[in-house]
């Protein structure tokens, strides 16, 4: 196995060990690991793929200071990585999840599916509530974070935890 040696891979690679401790079915990493193609950094498909429900195409961006600035060159290729999703078509939902310390402006609509901004300070609470928390925080309840179509902020992180009565839970030592 080739171990990331750059802050970049080493950040892709938490954000795909993150997407798979939230338990969703299969999350199949590329990104880095795929050099001389331009692939995205993975894909999480839905826990019973005979009924192929959704697929999250993922990317992680590591980026300092105001975070990640999204493109038009970036908007077209986030539209072929959903295009280029394997069983495309028979795929219910489709979203991709871009995954940066911040964001300097909301997502732009794409063809094909939902694109949604999930800061990594949020990827990395849902990992905490998801281990402090096992049954509660199932694929299931997590699944609408990740096809928001916005910047996941703190106030809908907080919406979605009081939605699921997860508002109680405390973050460090008990």
């Amino acid at each position: 196995m080739v171990e990331a040696t750059t802050p970049a891979q080493a950040f892709e690679e938490l954000v795909t060990a993150a997407f798979r401790i939230l338990d969703f079915g299969e999350v199949d990493q590329h990104g880095w690991h795929k050099s001389g193609q331009n692939y995205p950094d993975g894909y999480i498909f839905a826990p019973n793929r005979r009924e192929r429900d959704y697929i999250v195409v993922y990317d992680a961006k590591a980026r300092a200071g105001q975070g990640y600035s999204h493109s038009l060159d970036d908007t077209r290729a986030f539209e072929d990585y959903l295009r280029a999703v394997p069983y495309f078509r028979s795929v219910h939902k489709r979203a991709l999840v871009v995954v940066s310390s911040g964001f300097a402006r909301q997502p732009p609509s794409i063809r094909d599916g939902t694109l949604t901004f999930l800061p990594a300070r949020i990827l990395a609470q849902l990992v905490t509530l998801k281990v402090m928390n096992e049954n509660l925080v199932t694929h299931d309840v997590i699944e609408p974070l990740l096809f928001e179509g916005t910047i996941v902020e703190d106030d809908v992180f907080r919406h979605w935890k009081d939605h699921h009565n997860l508002r109680e839970i405390q973050f460090g030592r008990e």
